[in-house]
């Protein structure tokens, strides 16, 4: 990833998070606000984590011998030698569960009308439901597309957070 990209989609991520603590829902006291509000809070995280090591917008997922570079280095304890491509690639896709599981639980709150699939939904929903996973599509979405995604969310996510706590 080009220097200027990486610091367009960095910036881009920390605008969210900087959203989310000045909308003072990071002080709320209710545990379904602060819920969402640390889901999304890591998924920034994740998708900077992935940004940060290099994440490769190449429509391929790191695939290394079928997971044995990772599992041999885990057997023998070696958790930080399962390589920077692997750990981006698991960092993106922890920041895409992560979304997912924020915008599952706002739907099922009946926010559906006005909170819509976003890009994400059908890349995340082949991540979390499909049996192959991604391996067999490859990667569609990119991290451009998560980066620009985040406002949205994050705006669902604080006016889900206010109306559930009874704080606000």
């Amino acid at each position: 990833m080009d220097p200027v990209t990486k610091q367009s989609l960095q910036a881009e991520a920390m605008a969210s998070a900087h959203r989310l603590y000045d909308s003072k829902v990071v002080d709320l006291d209710h545990d379904e606000a602060l819920h969402l509000v640390q889901r999304t809070l890591g998924a920034v995280y994740a998708l900077l984590r992935a940004i940060d090591l290099g994440y490769v917008d190449d429509g391929k997922l790191a695939r290394d011998q079928r997971g044995r570079t990772t599992a041999t280095a885990l057997k023998d304890g070696r958790a930080g030698d399962v390589g920077e491509r692997f750990l981006a690639d698991f960092y993106f896709n922890a920041a895409l569960e992560r979304l997912a599981s924020v915008w599952d639980v706002i739907l099922e709150k009946g926010e559906s009308a006005r909170s819509p699939q976003t890009p994400l939904t059908p890349e995340w929903n082949t991540l979390k439901h499909e049996l192959a996973g991604l391996f067999a599509s490859g990667r569609q979405l990119r991290a451009a597309e998560v980066a620009t995604a985040l406002p949205k969310i994050t705006s669902v996510v604080i006016a889900q957070a206010k109306r559930s706590s009874p704080s606000s």
